[in-house]
């Protein structure tokens, strides 16, 4: 699935609303039906016909292509020491 620049910030702000999911201070991080239902929820209000398993592959894409550049970033700042 081929996101444009808008339904990803959509879904980034989405992801953000629902901190059961990626907050593991969250008193539902560890309720698998609240993370579900969180789940779920990104997925109704994305305005795009998409799967759970679409939203999972593109949040582990968005967060493989954010620890790369942290450590570009993080190597660069070494370098410069």
């Amino acid at each position: 699935m081929n996101w444009d620049k808008e339904t990803v910030i959509r879904f980034l702000e989405l992801y953000q609303m629902n901190p059961c999911i990626w907050d593991p201070q969250n008193e539902g991080h560890k309720n698998r039906q609240r993370v579900k239902d969180a789940w779920n929820t990104i997925k109704d209000n994305m305005g795009v016909p998409c799967s759970l398993q679409d939203l999972k592959k593109k949040k582990e894409s968005l967060m493989s292509a954010y620890r790369g550049y942290k450590t570009k970033f993080r190597v660069k700042d070494l370098d410069q020491v």
